[in-house]
C-alpha cells in the first residue's frame, strides 16, 4: 500500500507540473486556440485550412494584441476572390469580388497580402501582420457567406437612374463647422468632422461627394445611424471599430496615391486611380448602392467602377463623409439632378456643434508625450592633459599619424565588448546619441537607428601613444551621425563629431591647425577608402 501511495503522489505531482507548463505556455484557452501555432512576437498566428484548397488558394491571418483579437482571410476560386474578416469567435463578414480572369484574381490576392505585410512592426496601438499560408479558424468561427452575382463589374460612364424626386442633402453634422443643405464645411483645428445624409439611402441609388480641399484624413461611404460623426484629432472617422453603429468607407490621404476600403479597422482593399492625381487637389467620387447590399465607387478621373463592399447589412444605411482640413467644403449631389452648393461662412453664428462623443474602440490614440530628458554637459578635457598635450605636439611639428586598426559592424548588443559597452553607455548618458533609449538593446531598434545597424572603428594615433580611439556611426532617419571617443584619465570624452560628412573637432583648441589636421586625417580614413 505504501508503494501505491507513493505512485499516486508522483502521478499527482507530474500532472500539476504539466498543468503549470500548459498554463504558462497557452493560458486558459479553448480548443480553437490550442490548435493554433505559436504566436509570433506581433501576436499573429494561424493554421492550415482543412479541405481541398491548395495553400496558395487560401490565406488566413489572425491578429491578437492588447486591443485586437480578430481574423482576416482571403480565398481565390477561379476568377473570384472572397475576403472574410471580423473578430475571432464571431461569424465575421464576407466581401466577394470578380476579376477578369484567374491570373487577375491571384494578383489581387497577392496585392492584399502585401498590403498586410506593410503593417509589420507597429506599436501597441497598431496591428502587426504576418503572411503565413493556408490558415483557417475552427468551423464554429467560419464566416457566413452570401452568394453574389459573379458577373464582372461593369464599367460605368454615367450614373444609374435614381428614384424620382430624390433629394440628397446632409442632415446630422458633428464637430465645429457649418452645415447647410447639400454642403458642410470644417471650421476648426485638431478635429475630424463628418456628416450624415438627412434620409436613409434607397436600396438602389447613385450619388457623388466632392471635396474642395484635401487634408491628412478623409473618408466617404455609408454608415448606420448610430455611427459617430466626429473625433478629436485627425482620423478617418468612418471605417473604424465603434462602440455604437457601423460604417463602411473609402479612406484616403492628402497624397491621393491610394484609396483604402475599410470596415471595423480592417483594410480590405487598396485602390488606385487610373490617372495620377495631384496632391491635395479637389476631387469628386461617385458612389452607388446596389440592392442595399453592395457599395461601388468610381474614383476621380476614372470611368471604371470598383466594388468596395458586398455584404452590407439589411438595416437602414446613410451616406457619410468626413474631413480634417480647415475650411474644406464637402458637397453631396444627386448626379441626375445636381444642385448648386450654398455659400458657407464658418465664422458666422450658424456654426453647428452636435455633442456626439467620437471615440470608437479602435482609435489609434497618440502615445502620451514624454518629458524631454535632461542631459549633463559633456566632460571637459583636462588642462595640459593627454589630448591637449597631443595637440601641442602636433602644433610643434609632429603628426597625428592616424591609423585604423579595426572596423566592425554591430547588429545587436551581443556584439559589444566591455570597452564598447562603456562607450555606448557614455553616448546614452550624455544624450549624444540614443536620447530616447534606456537600454543597450533599445539602441539597436530599427526605429532608433536605421536598419538596426551601427559601425564602430578602432583607431590609434602616434600623437596619443598607448591610447585607442573609438568611432561609432549610424543612420538616424536617413542622416549619418558619428562620434569619436577617447579615454583621458579613466574618463570617456568626445573628441570628434560627424554629421553627414561634416566633421567637427570637439577636443581642446578647436581652431588650432592641429585640430584641422586631425579632422583631415580622419576624413581620409573614413571617406577615401
Amino acid at each position: 500500500m505504501r508503494h501505491i501511495r507513493v505512485s499516486k503522489l508522483a502521478l499527482t505531482r507530474s500532472a500539476l507540473l504539466f498543468a503549470a507548463f500548459w498554463f504558462s505556455a497557452f493560458g486558459w484557452v479553448g480548443p480553437e486556440r490550442r490548435q493554433h501555432q505559436p504566436r509570433s512576437p506581433l501576436g499573429c498566428s494561424g493554421r492550415k485550412r482543412r479541405g481541398s484548397f491548395e495553400p496558395d488558394d487560401m490565406v488566413r491571418l489572425i491578429c491578437t494584441s492588447d486591443k485586437h483579437h480578430k481574423f482576416w482571410e482571403i480565398e481565390v476560386s477561379g476568377k473570384e476572390t472572397t475576403v472574410r474578416y471580423g473578430r475571432i469567435d464571431t461569424k465575421g463578414r464576407t466581401s466577394k469580388k470578380s476579376h477578369e480572369d484567374a491570373d487577375a484574381a491571384k494578383a489581387f490576392m497577392e496585392k492584399q497580402i502585401k498590403a498586410k505585410r506593410k503593417k509589420v512592426g507597429g506599436g501597441p496601438q497598431q496591428i502587426g501582420w504576418q503572411a503565413p499560408k493556408g490558415y483557417i479558424e475552427p468551423e464554429q468561427n467560419e464566416a457566413e457567406t452570401e452568394e453574389t452575382d459573379k458577373a464582372p463589374v461593369p464599367a460605368v460612364d454615367k450614373a444609374v437612374a435614381n428614384p424620382p424626386n430624390l433629394v440628397l442633402k446632409w442632415g446630422d453634422f458633428a464637430g465645429h463647422g457649418a452645415c447647410k443643405e447639400n454642403a458642410f464645411m470644417k471650421a476648426s483645428g485638431r478635429e475630424s468632422v463628418g456628416a450624415r445624409s438627412s434620409q436613409p439611402l434607397p436600396k438602389d441609388v447613385t450619388w457623388t461627394v466632392r471635396y474642395s480641399l484635401i487634408g491628412s484624413h478623409q473618408a466617404v461611404g455609408v454608415a448606420t445611424k448610430d455611427a459617430p460623426l466626429c473625433m478629436d484629432g485627425y482620423h478617418f472617422v468612418f471605417g473604424d471599430e465603434t462602440e455604437k453603429g457601423e460604417s463602411w468607407a473609402l479612406c484616403f490621404t492628402k497624397s491621393l496615391d491610394e484609396f483604402l476600403a475599410r470596415h471595423e479597422a480592417h483594410e480590405l482593399e487598396e485602390l488606385h486611380s487610373e490617372t495620377p492625381l495631384k496632391e491635395g487637389q479637389a476631387v469628386e467620387f461617385q458612389l452607388r448602392l446596389s440592392k442595399g447590399k453592395e457599395l461601388y465607387v468610381r474614383l476621380p478621373n476614372s470611368k471604371k467602377e470598383e466594388l468596395l463592399f458586398s455584404d452590407l447589412p439589411e438595416e437602414e444605411l446613410y451616406a457619410v463623409a468626413s474631413a480634417t482640413y480647415y475650411h474644406t467644403q464637402v458637397v453631396i449631389q444627386n448626379p441626375s439632378d445636381p444642385q448648386p452648393a450654398p455659400d458657407l461662412d464658418p465664422d458666422a453664428k450658424q456654426v453647428k456643434k452636435i455633442p456626439t462623443r467620437p471615440h470608437p474602440a479602435a482609435v489609434r490614440t497618440p502615445p502620451p508625450k514624454r518629458k524631454k530628458r535632461a542631459f549633463p554637459p559633456l566632460p571637459a578635457f583636462n588642462k595640459k592633459g593627454l589630448v591637449e598635450s597631443a595637440v601641442a605636439k602636433v602644433e610643434g611639428g609632429a603628426a597625428w599619424e592616424l591609423e585604423e586598426l579595426e572596423r566592425k559592424v554591430l547588429k545587436n548588443e551581443n556584439c559589444l565588448d566591455d570597452r564598447m559597452r562603456q562607450q555606448m553607455a557614455f553616448l546614452m548618458q550624455y544624450g549624444i546619441m540614443f536620447r530616447e533609449c534606456d537600454s543597450l538593446e533599445a539602441c539597436f531598434n530599427e526605429r532608433v537607428v536605421d536598419d538596426g545597424i551601427m559601425v564602430v572603428r578602432t583607431l590609434k594615433s602616434a600623437a596619443l601613444p598607448n591610447v585607442l580611439l573609438s568611432y561609432f556611426e549610424g543612420g538616424f532617419g536617413g542622416n549619418s551621425m558619428g562620434f569619436m571617443m577617447v579615454e583621458e584619465d579613466g574618463v570617456t570624452k568626445c573628441i570628434l563629431e560627424n554629421c553627414d560628412t561634416d566633421l567637427s573637432w570637439r577636443g581642446p583648441n578647436e581652431k588650432s591647425k592641429a585640430a584641422e589636421a586631425f579632422v583631415q586625417a580622419f576624413w581620409t580614413i573614413r571617406y577615401d577608402d
